[in-house]
């Protein structure tokens, strides 16, 4: 089993949204076909790690609603949905500097564990790309209540197997050409049982090239407080974000210039509800 460092703290400027009001994430299998509970959105950015949020890729994101389905880019190796019927595809294959972000809060969380899924496809270039110009995901959850980051995985399509991530090389185009990379999915424990009453956050975002010529994607599924049970066929590497062994390296691509005064006021609009 893999083990993963939880981070001390994590400055972003990402804003969370309205707070799901509940103890749980809301449609974390995403079996209603539908975002409820969540909050997307997505944008442009470039090579120099500058973000426009302006929400115009909407449809880059969806449920997938078909537990056979196997993504082409990973030659038919990866199943496009971890448990139950659905997932949610964030991001799509296309290039075009797009990404895409998920968010969700949950207030008074009383789960004493706290289980997540997720899978990675992102195209890498065979010309050399700088790290902030190459397809990339992140994936945070944060405590609110205090501004620690609970778990982080951030990697782009060159190094995922840096952080602990099992990372294959899948369909080679004629672009470049260019060879899509994936992991398998990835099943993520934390101990949530000194958390309770907190408030937690989670983010997570997949991001084409920075140049705009290469895609990137990830499935995410089953945001529950047991233990998923992996459809058949489904290959999982299991995370436990417990004990610390690994520290990740700082990456460039984390947003710049941005610090956690967007976190305290969260807190304190927190506060007045």
């Amino acid at each position: 089993m893999k083990k993963i460092i939880l981070s001390a703290c994590f400055v972003s400027a990402i804003t969370f949204p309205a707070f799901a009001g509940t103890n749980d994430f809301t449609n974390g299998g995403f079996e209603n076909g539908t975002l409820s509970g969540w909050t997307l959105n997505s944008g442009v950015w470039n090579s120099s790690g500058a973000e426009t949020l302006n929400n115009s890729y909407q449809g880059d994101s969806a449920v997938i609603t078909d537990a056979s389905a196997k993504d082409a880019n990973t030659n038919g190796n990866l199943f496009e949905v971890l448990q139950g019927s659905n997932s949610l595809r964030l991001n799509n294959a296309a290039n075009g500097y797009h990404f895409s972000r998920l968010t969700q809060t949950v207030t008074d969380y009383t789960g004493a564990d706290l289980y997540f899924g997720f899978a990675a496809v992102l195209e890498n270039p065979a010309n050399p790309h700088t790290e902030a110009q190459t397809p990339k995901f992140d994936f945070t959850l944060m405590n609110v209540t205090t501004g620690e980051t609970l778990y982080r995985v951030q990697f782009d399509s060159r190094n995922a197997s840096s952080q602990g991530i099992t990372w294959n090389a899948g369909k080679t185009t004629s672009n470049g050409p260019s060879t899509w990379m994936y992991s398998n999915w990835n099943v993520v424990h934390v101990d949530t049982s000194k958390l309770t009453g907190n408030t937690l956050g989670l983010i997570v975002t997949a991001y084409d090239c920075g140049l705009g010529g290469h895609g990137g994607y990830a499935y995410v599924d089953s945001f529950q407080p047991t233990a998923p049970t992996p459809n058949e066929g489904v290959i999982v590497n299991n995370i436990d974000a417990i004990n610390l062994t690994q520290v990740p390296e700082p990456s460039s691509f984390v947003l710049a210039g941005l610090g956690i005064a967007s976190l305290a006021l969260l807190r304190r609009n927190s506060g007045r509800k």
